[in-house]
């Protein structure tokens, strides 16, 4: 499965303030296929994007609709996220962040009922550079290239990346942003099998902030199994730091349960294993 790229696009929580960054950047590429869900009545439209009351609504004035970017505050994701769903919606993004983990992980088992791909939370989004864009914030700062960017981190992040390639003549082609949130487990298949199929993209970096949240197996599996393209495993952390931060800290015990969902092993340990299958580990972006 790949991300289908249809330019209909729901932005639900459109009266939201990053919501509003969003549609002042790229409005002027797709303003005839977007269209809105307020979380507060705010009229029939907002800066010429008609807005409806009910997801289901908007689906029907667009004539369906395969992608949702959800904005609302953490406490209303869950509702709207779920009436997406509900409203035959396939491709969620949430871009908010600071959502309460009992919610995160009735999202996720609803999404595997209904086979709903789940890009977030907290700063997720995906760009095409120079054609369209799909949460991510300011997409006009993006330089047209040949990288593809996979990054789970701050999304801010993949700007700073972008900058860079752009004072070395270089730009990118599609930024993956998949946000930081450790409860949702990623779908390295669809996001590299995406890029692979993307035939502006000629080599992909992957940034991890921290290598200790994820399922470094699964991860080296894709890698080495879905597409020819060169992948690069950039880790931000290579000292090791989140670790050595977090190891005298008390923890709540939602704050445990991701590093227990998978067999834990020390940051060296998953970087030994990745080389021992030769992967690409880099500490420096421009080693690509």
């Amino acid at each position: 499965m790949v991300w289908n790229f249809e330019p209909k696009i729901l932005l639900q929580g459109i009266n939201e303030p990053d919501a509003l960054c969003y549609v002042k950047a790229t409005q002027w590429k797709n303003i005839n296929q977007l269209v809105g869900v307020p979380s507060t009545y705010i009229g029939d439209s907002y800066h010429d994007i008609p807005l409806f009351d009910l997801v289901s609504e908007a689906v029907e004035h667009l004539g369906g609709i395969n992608t949702s970017i959800i904005f609302n505050h953490p406490y209303s994701v869950l509702d709207a996220t779920l009436e997406a769903m509900d409203a035959g919606i396939k491709q969620i993004i949430i871009n908010a962040g600071g959502i309460p983990p009992l919610d995160l992980f009735k999202l996720k088992q609803k999404a595997q009922q209904k086979q709903v791909q789940l890009l977030g939370t907290n700063g997720a989004g995906i760009l095409l550079a120079n054609k369209a864009s799909y949460g991510v914030l300011n997409p006009q700062l993006y330089p047209t290239g040949n990288i593809g960017i996979i990054n789970y981190g701050d999304s801010k992040i993949s700007f700073e990346l972008a900058l860079l390639y752009q004072n070395h003549n270089q730009g990118v082609s599609t930024v993956i942003n998949l946000g930081n949130c450790t409860f949702q487990e990623v779908d390295w298949e669809m996001l590299l099998s995406t890029l692979n199929n993307d035939p502006d993209t000629q080599k992909i970096i992957i940034n991890i902030n921290n290598i200790l949240s994820i399922n470094y197996e699964k991860l080296a599996h894709n890698i080495l199994n879905y597409g020819d393209k060169p992948v690069f495993i950039y880790n931000l952390d290579v000292h090791n730091l989140n670790a050595i931060m977090r190891a005298a800290q008390p923890r709540i015990i939602t704050d445990q349960i991701p590093l227990h969902l998978n067999q834990v092993q020390s940051p060296q340990e998953i970087i030994n294993y990745w080389q021992e299958l030769g992967l690409n580990i880099i500490s420096n972006p421009l080693d690509i």
